[in-house]
């Protein structure tokens, strides 16, 4: 498990969830997606309201969304090329029943490619935070 990623994510728990804020957590790392894992989410898979809308999984009062939960098996690895991957991730931000929330945090991938550049592009951002920490 990656530790920095963990610790990451207990910040965020601590800092917001345990303070009363609604949280979510968009996992874009479309080609690696840990978080379900991190979150004791790994059997969970995706589910859909009346509305045909996706429901976000939830634990630990984060409500989680990452192409992890519509794989067959927690570990299964995806080969997308950039447009598919693209696609997926704004239907993550269009279709996706998150409800009322306080914060939106996204795990984005490695690098600087096209889901990069879709996520600077697409969302209306009110606060932007990089965090450019090297993973070891």
């Amino acid at each position: 498990m990656n530790l920095h990623l963990m610790e990451r994510l207990k910040w965020m728990r601590a800092t917001l969830a345990q303070k009363g804020f609604r949280v979510g957590l968009l996992d874009a790392d479309i080609y690696g997606p840990n978080t379900p894992r991190m979150l004791g989410l790994q059997d969970e898979k995706l589910e859909w309201n009346d509305q045909d809308k996706m429901i976000p999984s939830e634990n630990y009062g984060i409500k989680l969304m990452s192409v992890g939960l519509t794989t067959p098996k927690s570990d299964t690895p995806l080969v997308w090329r950039s447009s598919v991957a693209v696609s997926a991730l704004i239907q993550f931000l269009e279709d996706v029943a998150w409800g009322e929330l306080d914060f939106l945090v996204i795990d984005m991938p490695p690098g600087t490619g096209d889901i990069q550049l879709t996520m600077a592009q697409e969302l209306p951002l009110s606060m932007k935070y990089l965090d450019l920490a090297a993973e070891k």
